[in-house]
Order: C-alpha cells, then sequence, then structure tokens
C-alpha cells in the first residue's frame, strides 16, 4: 500500500544497509590510504592526502622516526573509529548472504 520511494525507505534499503556500509568504509580505507596515485598524479601538495606526509619524514641520510611514528599514529585513528563505530555492520556486510537463516 505504499509507493516506489516509500517502499524503497522501508524495504530495500534496511535490507541492503549493512552492504552499503561495508562497500563505504572500504571505499573510504582505500582512498585514504592511497600513495603511489597521490604522489605520482598531484602536483600541488594542498591536494595531497595526508599520507603523502609521510614520506616527507623519510630522508636520504636517515629517517625522523618520532615525527613519522606520531603523523602515522594521526593518521591511523579516523579508520580505527570508523572500524569500531561501524563494526556491527561491517560483519553483518561481509557473511551476508552465507549464513542460513
Amino acid at each position: 500500500g505504499c509507493n516506489q520511494l516509500s517502499a524503497f525507505w522501508r524495504v530495500v534499503l534496511p535490507l541492503v544497509r549493512p552492504g552499503l556500509i561495508t562497500v563505504a568504509v572500504f571505499a573510504f580505507l582505500f582512498s585514504w590510504g592511497e600513495f603511489l596515485f597521490a604522489l605520482s598524479l598531484n602536483t600541488s601538495e594542498n591536494v595531497q592526502p595526508v599520507t603523502v606526509a609521510l614520506n616527507k619524514f623519510i630522508g636520504q641520510y636517515g629517517v625522523q622516526w618520532n615525527k613519522l611514528m606520531a603523523v602515522a599514529t594521526t593518521i591511523a585513528l579516523p579508520i580505527i573509529l570508523i572500524f569500531a563505530s561501524l563494526q556491527r555492520y561491517i560483519v553483518g556486510g561481509l557473511v551476508a548472504g552465507s549464513v542460513k537463516e
């Protein structure tokens, strides 16, 4: 007794929500960790991702480990928070259809 949009919001979207969240989290993770594409094709430092900043602490004569680890920890925090908050949706999206209910 409802139109197509209402059926989409009430039936289809709740069924595909774990899969959509899983795909969104993996897409964010892959784009957040992109290094080679950003380093080779970006010409401006203003639009490079933060993972490229890690490369600046590795020099020809040594590595500035204290700064490298501080930035790496800061870069990893959003990924850890996203996975911790969306863990049940990610697991639900990964195992959807693999178990018999």
